[in-house]
């Protein structure tokens, strides 16, 4: 599912992008703010990751996805300060404006399959994916392993409770 990019909007290095677009097999987003400051990619055949700073197009997409979502849970949580949950927080604003129109997607195809066995596996599925998807992945930065060289993003984990740091990764729906 491709989503946040857009041929019709993407204007800078647009050969590129479009040799990306055909190529490329995974990209993961490491945003501040639910801004993109890096896209993390790999191209087909090329087991290399790939980093490219985020550029204002993947702020806008980010922030405006082409694609409406369809239904996602938009409930209140309970409040609870031990597990970072605050007034008024939906399970919604867990994840990113383009997560939640992959993740929607993603939802209503599994809801049309009719095996009751094969649909139970994909809706296990999807739920082992939320965590990845949402923005509580948090970013390490200055590890010691890379002690001495530039400050480098590594993908964290999630903590316990629902505390949604203020740069994240997001694992690509």
């Amino acid at each position: 599912m491709f989503i946040f990019f857009s041929k019709e909007n993407y204007t800078l290095d647009r050969p590129l992008f479009l040799c990306l677009l055909r190529q490329s097999t995974t990209f993961d987003y490491n945003s501040k703010n639910d801004n993109p400051i890096e896209v993390w990619y790999k191209i087909k055949g090329d087991k290399t990751k790939k980093i490219r700073k985020g550029l204002k197009e993947d702020v806008e997409l980010a922030n405006n996805p082409k694609e409406e979502p369809l239904w996602y849970p938009t409930s209140k949580m309970f409040e609870n300060s031990r597990i970072n949950v605050n007034k008024d927080q939906k399970v919604s604003d867990l994840f990113t404006k383009r997560a939640l129109v992959g993740l929607s997607l993603l939802l209503d195809e599994i809801s049309k399959i009719e095996d009751p066995l094969i649909k139970s596996v994909f809706e296990l599925t999807l739920t082992g994916t939320l965590s990845q998807a949402s923005k509580l992945v948090f970013v390490i930065r200055n590890r010691k392993k890379n002690e001495g060289s530039e400050s480098k993003a590594d993908v964290g984990s999630w903590v316990i409770g629902y505390w949604v740091p203020e740069e994240h990764f997001e694992i690509n729906v």
